[in-house]
Order: structure tokens, then C-alpha cells, then sequence
């Protein structure tokens, strides 16, 4: 059964040394700032050596802000409330990845396997999700971004988090919102590819993009120095060095969008910024500058107390936003198993019984539930069994009945196939094997392989199609199956004059 979303979030994000909060509520179709701030994640100065606040870990620090942002916020008895956690971008990995022709239901298959392959870690040991834009359209082919990061870094942050106390719902990053914003504000800006730049505090989010898809993304750290920046101030280094990198992600997109095709450069945030660099450079590359301020954003919200707010809650500003009044869910690193946390934002914190209480409970209930269902459960397993017999029986026919047709019409015809099965087992690559083949004069080729990736079936279906025995060999359809990575082809035999 489907939960009914939430429309009450609590977001939390670490930049710099601080804790950053902010809880918003929809109430009858606008959104409201009900709190915000930010705690600091250093010991307080002290001069008392003895002091038990100065032998506090950072972990410790962590917990104590969460407790505290908790007893600020305005969850109570039955509160239906969803907690997120921002994840720093430039801690994941981040790829653009073009599927081709596939069910819905086999997309998700599909981009493990290539997440696993580009970061050579089992899909396991990856936190990891994909994000569709929600102008995509229909077409087969998905074009996604992914992103990714270790499952032991989440489960570094799931185990600095109090026992309790605004458990998180949801760990993501802040990328898809930014770009999600600026689709649901203005229809024309991505109309034609164009460069996002967000500020993550010391870093910035760069992406190109148009209303499709990200296609391209990276996280740069500006607090360094630049070449030539000598002895300049802090902030112009900073400037110099976003410009910079925003000349190298115009460089590094070039493959996809060639230079001339990019018209646009939306700057996010950045208040404090003169910006002269950056619209120098736009300048020469003949770039149109849009800007969306925190205080743009923050006219999508009723906000009680402004001041409270900062360039920091432009991210959480734009995913509540996004989740609340787009309905979106956004990119999703909390690991599936860990969504039965989320009955936690129901109720209040210092109402929730032990976790040893829970398991004895929920152990004697599903003892109680399995001996009365146990009965009915061993009747439909064996009707079940016998169903399953026959269906087996009527498909083994089946296939006989195909193979000795096949063989009849192999008989039949000139084709030398003892040389077809040499060309296959001789060409093609070792990691991929043929999981069936269906040779048929008239209907064609049907050819199913296991192992390899898309880039091997391009080869492979180019191989085919210059041999003397295939003609018209096409890609059907590629998705992950039980034996892997599995590619369905369809062509026609060549035959003898």
C-alpha cells in the first residue's frame, strides 16, 4: 500500500563547520517556512581545560545540533513529517548514461549494471540512484543521470545520527533540485542546452543541461588559489577560479554540444559575489547570464522570519520546494532496507518504544500470524507446485515441437551451418556467449547474447551484418536479466544464389 506523502520536511545539511535546518509545511497549497537556522559543529571556545565540552568528538557535536534543531522544529504528538539529509555532491560520483530501446521496469537493471562497471565495486557496496527529468517525454530510449557514492559513507552519517530524533527518511543530493527548479520556473531557459553553476559553500556544482537531461555534471572546490592570482583577496581568487572552471566544463561538454551551441549560463545563488570575471568571460564566449538569487527563490515561500535564512538554505529551499509543491522525489541514497525507519516521523521521538520491545513483539506476531495462516499456505504451495509441473510439461512440447520444425527446414535449404557456428564461436568476444539462436529462412534471425555492455554490441552487431551468413541484424532490445548483461538481436540469413 502506497503512503501518503508528507507534506511536512525537515532538511538538514552540513556546510562548512556548520549544521544548516530548515522546516517547511504546505498548508492548502502554499508553502510555509515554519524555522530555520544553523548550529556551529565546533567545540565552543573555553579556557576551562577540565571542560567536558572540549572533549566532545565531531560526532558527538553532530548529535548534540540534531537533538537541538529537533527541539526547535515544530513536530508533535502524530506528526506526519519527512526528515532529509543533504548529501555534499562532491563526495559521489556522477554519470550521464543513454539507454537503449527498454521497458520502464528494466531501466533501473539496466543503469546498476553500468554503475557497477564504471566504478569496478559491487553494486552491493554502492549507494546509489538515477534521475529522469520530468520533462523526459515517452521515448524508449532513457536518457538519465546517475549518482553515486560508497554505502559506507551513508552508513557513516546513519551512525553519527542520535538514536531517535528526526531519523532521516532520506539522504540526497542537491543537484536534481536546482535543475528541477529552474524547469518548473521558466520554460524557456533550458529550451537549448545551457550551464547550471550552484554554490555548495566552499565548492560549486556545475552541470550542462537542457530540459531532456543533465548531461554532464562535476563539484569544484573554490577555496584554492588560481594561476596569477598572486596575492589577491579571498574573493576574487574564488571568482578566478569558478571562471576558470566553468571555461573547463564548457571544454570537457564539448563532445556532446560543440562550441557555439551553449547560449546560456545560469548562476544560482552567489549574492555576495561581484561576478565581474564571471561575466567577463560569458561575454567572450557569448553567454546569457541568468541569475536566480535566494531571494528569488524564497518568493515561492511564505518566510516569518527572513533573516534566519542564508545563501546556505538555497539547496534545501529548492528540494523542499521540488518535493512538496512539484511532488517529486528527487535522488534517493538511503539503502531500501532502511525505509522501515520511516514510520518514525509518525510519531514523536520520546513516544517510541525500545527497539528491544519491537523485535520481541514483531518476533510473537509473525509466530501467532504464520501458525494460523500455516495451513492455507501449504494447500495453495502445493496446488501451486502441480500448476507449475504441467505449465513445464506444455512448454517442453513446445520447444520440441520448434526444434523439429527447424531441423526440417534446415534440411531444406543451402546455407552451410556448420561454417555460420564457426564464424560465431571465431568473432565473437570471449566474455560473450549465445544464451539461443532461431535460424529461419523465411521468418529470419533471432540471436540472444549474454555478457558485455552496449558498446560491445554495437561492435558485434557491425561484425554481423559485413559477414557472408547475416544481413539486417538490428538491436532489438538489451537488458539485465539473471545470466547479466543480455542483448536480443533480429536480422535475416544470406542466402546462396
Amino acid at each position: 500500500m502506497k503512503v501518503k506523502r508528507a507534506k511536512h520536511s525537515i532538511l538538514l545539511q552540513t556546510v562548512s563547520d556548520f549544521l544548516y535546518w530548515l522546516e517547511v509545511k504546505l498548508e492548502e497549497e502554499d508553502l510555509q517556512v515554519l524555522g530555520g537556522g544553523k548550529i556551529s559543529l565546533l567545540p565552543p571556545e573555553n579556557d576551562d581545560s577540565e571542560s567536558e565540552e572540549e572533549t566532545l568528538s565531531p560526532e558527538d557535536l553532530f548529535r548534540k545540533a540534531v537533538i537541538s534543531i529537533q527541539k526547535q522544529s515544530h513536530v508533535g504528538w502524530m506528526s506526519n513529517y519527512e526528515v532529509l539529509y543533504i548529501v555534499p555532491f562532491h563526495r559521489m560520483t556522477a554519470r550521464f548514461l543513454e539507454t537503449p530501446p527498454t521497458e520502464d521496469e528494466n531501466i533501473r537493471e539496466l543503469a546498476a549494471f553500468e554503475v557497477a562497471e564504471a566504478l569496478q565495486v559491487p553494486i552491493e557496496e554502492i549507494a546509489w540512484d538515477m534521475h529522469l527529468s520530468s520533462r523526459h517525454g515517452d521515448e524508449p530510449e532513457k536518457q538519465l543521470l546517475w549518482t553515486a557514492t560508497r554505502e559506507e559513507f551513508v552508513d557513516s552519517i546513519l551512525d553519527s545520527w542520535p538514536p531517535n530524533h528526526l531519523v532521516p527518511t532520506q539522504l540526497t543530493a542537491d543537484l536534481w533540485a536546482v535543475y528541477e527548479l529552474i524547469l518548473g520556473e521558466d520554460e524557456t531557459v533550458l529550451s537549448d542546452p545551457a550551464v547550471i553553476v550552484s554554490q555548495e559553500g566552499e565548492y560549486a556544482t556545475l552541470m550542462v543541461a537542457d530540459e531532456k537531461a543533465i548531461y554532464y555534471t562535476r563539484s569544484v572546490n573554490l577555496d584554492r588559489p588560481s594561476p596569477g592570482s598572486g596575492g589577491a583577496p579571498v574573493a576574487e581568487m574564488k571568482e578566478r577560479v569558478l571562471a576558470l572552471e566553468i571555461e573547463r566544463t564548457l571544454s570537457y561538454a564539448s563532445g556532446r554540444f560543440p562550441q557555439g551551441t551553449i547560449h546560456t549560463m545560469v548562476l544560482c545563488g552567489f549574492e555576495d559575489w561581484a561576478l565581474e570575471r564571471i561575466q567577463e568571460m560569458a561575454n567572450q564566449r557569448s553567454l546569457r547570464v541568468t541569475r536566480i538569487t535566494l531571494d528569488d527563490i524564497k518568493t515561492l515561500f511564505q518566510v516569518a522570519d527572513e533573516t534566519a535564512l542564508e545563501q546556505a538554505h538555497f539547496s534545501m529551499l529548492s528540494i523542499a520546494y521540488c518535493r512538496l509543491d512539484r511532488e517529486l522525489d528527487g535522488l534517493e541514497l538511503l539503502d531500501k532496507g532502511e525505509e522501515s525507519k520511516s514510520w518514525h516521523s509518525y510519531v514523536p521521538e520520546a513516544a517510541l518504544p525500545s527497539n528491544q520491545f519491537l523485535y520481541m513483539a514483531g518476533g510473537l506476531a509473525a509466530a501467532i500470524l504464520a501458525l494460523w495462516i500455516g495451513n492455507w499456505i501449504w494447500f495453495n504451495s502445493a496446488v501451486s507446485s502441480r500448476l507449475m509441473e504441467g505449465q513445464e510439461l506444455i512448454r517442453l512440447a513446445d520447444s520440441l515441437h520448434k526444434e523439429e520444425i527447424g531441423l526440417r527446414q534446415l534440411s531444406q535449404t543451402d546455407v552451410n551451418y556448420g561454417d555460420l557456428f564457426v564464424f560465431l564461436s571465431e568473432n565473437l568476444p570471449s566474455q560473450v556467449l549465445v544464451k539461443s539462436i532461431s535460424l529461419d529462412t523465411k521468418t529470419g534471425v533471432d540471436l540472444i547474447l549474454t555478457g558485455g555492455n552496449n558498446q560491445t554490441v554495437v561492435e558485434i552487431v557491425d561484425t554481423l551484418n559485413k559477414s557472408k551468413f547475416f544481413r539486417n541484424i538490428v538491436e532489438e532490445r538489451a537488458v539485465v536479466e539473471q545470466d547479466g548483461f543480455t542483448v536480443y538481436l533480429k536480422g535475416k540469413l544470406k542466402l546462396s544464389s
